[in-house]
C-alpha cells in the first residue's frame, strides 16, 4: 500500500490511517456522554482496531512480510498504537473520574439516599439585606454557588392581585421579592449549569394557595424538566437522581394536593421540624414541632431549625425580625454542633436538613460538610454585600455559571475532558498528515 498508489484501497487506507485520531475523538466524546453503558464498548473497539498495527509491527521488525500493511514505515505503527493506548487511558480515566465523581460537594455522597444526608437550608432563601426582614446577605445563587442546598421560600399574595403568587415575608408590604417564576427560572439555569446537583424547594404557604397556583408557577417557568417524582416506598440515591436528571425536590407545608400535583409533596408526611419560634440561643431544641398525624419521627426526615427572632411592633401587629447581630454566635460550630447531637441522640440519625439564617457568619456550612463527613467547602467570603435589591428578582447572569470553590469539576468536568480529546485528535491527526506527506 504505497501512499503514491492510485489503487483505490490504497487511498482509503491512508484516509484512514491519518484519519483515524479524529474517530478517536468521537469514541472519546461518546464516552464522555453515556459513561456507564460505552466505555467497555470503546475500549474493546480501540483493542480491536490497534491489535493489526500491532501484529504489523511485529512482523515489519522481524522481517517476516515485505508488502501490503509491511512496506510502511515503523512510525505509523508505533504512532498509531500509542495514540490508541493514550485514548484507552482516556477513556478509563473517564470512567473512573465519574464512579469518584461528587455529588452534592461530596464523592462520598454519590451513593447515599436522599434522606441520608444532610442538606444546608437557608431560612427566608429570598428575603435579601438591607430590608429590615432580611434573613440572607446573598441570593439564592450565591447560595447555591456556595454549597447551600436546601431553599425555604414564602408564598404570599401580590399586592393588587391576591392571585399572583410572590415571594414575601409575610406581607409583600414589608418585603417584595417578586415572581415566584422568575426565581425557579434562576435555580433551573443554575441546575442546567450544575448537572450533579440535587436541590430542596420547601414552600411555607402561609395563604393556603392551592397545590395547583404553585404548580402554575413552576409551569410558567423552566424548571419542570428537573421536579422529581417520588413515586416509591425508599429514596433514589444521589447518583440516581443525578443520572435521571430528575434533582429538584419540593415538598409544601399546606395544600398539598397529590392526586393533581403529585411532585409537591405534603413536607410533613416526609419531613418534620423542630419549633422555629426560638427567641434565644437557650429556646433551641429538639421538640417534634410539626408532624403528618399517625407518622413516626423515627421514619422521617426532620428540619432542625436554628435561628432565632427578634420582634418588632407595627401598631397592633407583631412582626419578627431575624437578628443578624447575634448570628456569629447562632451559628458557631459549638452551637450547630450541640444541637444537631442533641437531636441526633433522640431520633437515632442525623438532621437531613439545617435551616439557618445569615449562613455566611458562622460556621453553618463546614458543620454541614463535617455532619456528611466529607471535607469542608471552602466558602469565599465577601467582604461587601452584593448589589442586589431585596424589592426584586433579578439577578445577575455570571451568578448563574458554576464555581470551582465548592463543587470540584461541578459543571465542566466532561467539558474539560472533551476538549482534551478532540484537541489532542486534531494535533494526531495533523501529525500523520505531516508524515503522510513526506514519507
Amino acid at each position: 500500500l504505497n501512499r503514491n498508489s492510485n489503487s483505490a484501497n490504497s487511498q482509503l487506507f491512508w484516509v484512514v490511517l491519518y484519519g483515524l485520531p479524529i474517530l478517536w475523538g468521537i469514541f472519546a466524546f461518546l464516552c464522555n456522554l453515556t459513561i456507564k453503558v460505552s466505555w467497555l464498548c470503546i475500549v474493546v473497539i480501540a483493542i480491536a482496531m490497534n491489535a493489526p498495527n500491532s501484529y504489523g509491527f511485529s512482523q515489519w521488525s522481524t522481517g517476516s512480510g515485505t508488502s501490503g500493511l509491511l512496506d510502511l514505515s515503523p512510525i505509523f505503527y508505533i504512532l498509531f498504537d500509542m495514540h490508541g493506548i493514550l485514548i484507552l487511558f482516556l477513556c478509563c480515566y473517564s470512567w473512573v473520574f465519574t464512579v469518584t465523581a461528587e455529588c452534592n460537594g461530596g464523592a462520598d455522597l454519590c451513593n447515599r439516599t436522599y434522606d441520608n444526608i444532610t442538606q444546608l437550608v437557608t431560612h427566608d432563601s429570598y428575603a435579601l439585606t438591607p430590608n429590615i426582614a432580611a434573613t440572607q446577605d446573598y441570593n439564592i445563587i450565591d447560595q447555591l454557588n456556595d454549597g447551600v442546598r436546601g431553599i425555604k421560600l414564602s408564598a404570599v399574595p401580590s399586592i393588587g392581585n391576591p392571585e399572583v403568587i410572590h415571594l414575601c415575608h409575610t406581607f409583600c408590604r414589608i418585603l417584595d421579592a417578586g415572581l415566584v417564576s422568575d426565581t425557579l427560572n434562576n435555580i433551573s439555569q443554575w441546575l442546567q449549569n450544575n448537572p450533579k446537583e440535587v436541590v430542596t424547594i420547601m414552600w411555607n404557604n402561609l395563604y393556603n394557595f392551592k397545590a395547583t397556583q404553585l404548580a402554575a408557577a413552576y409551569e410558567a417557568s423552566d424548571i419542570m424538566p428537573y421536579v422529581y417524582l417520588h413515586n416509591t416506598l425508599s429514596w433514589p440515591t444521589i447518583q440516581e437522581m443525578i443520572d435521571t436528571n430528575k434533582r429538584l425536590v419540593n415538598f409544601v407545608d399546606a395544600e398539598a394536593d397529590t392526586a393533581q400535583v403529585p411532585w409537591l409533596m405534603n413536607q410533613f408526611s416526609y419531613v418534620f421540624e423542630t419549633p422555629y419560634d426560638n427567641v434565644d440561643l437557650e429556646s433551641l431544641n429538639c421538640n417534634v414541632d410539626r408532624i403528618s398525624q399517625g407518622s413516626s419521627p423515627h421514619d422521617l426526615m426532620y428540619v432542625m431549625n436554628h435561628f432565632i427572632y427578634g420582634v418588632i411592633q407595627m401598631g397592633a401587629l407583631k412582626i419578627e425580625i431575624p437578628l443578624k447581630e447575634k448570628a456569629n454566635k447562632t451559628n458557631a460550630k459549638e452551637s450547630l454542633l450541640d444541637h444537631a447531637f442533641n437531636c441526633s441522640a433522640i431520633f437515632q440519625k442525623k438532621p437531613s436538613f439545617i435551616e439557618v439564617d445569615f449562613y455566611t457568619i458562622g460556621d453553618a456550612l463546614s458543620v454541614v460538610s463535617n455532619l456528611n463527613g466529607i471535607p469542608a467547602t471552602s466558602l469565599i467570603l465577601k467582604k461587601l454585600a452584593p448589589s442586589v435589591d431585596s424589592n426584586t428578582s433579578a439577578i445577575r447572569k455570571s451568578n448563574l455559571s458554576p464555581t470551582e470553590h465548592v463543587l470540584i469539576d461541578n459543571a465542566s468536568s466532561t467539558g474539560k475532558k472533551l476538549t482534551f480529546s478532540l484537541w489532542w485528535s486534531i494535533a494526531m491527526s495533523s501529525f500523520c498528515y505531516i508524515i503522510y506527506r513526506n514519507y
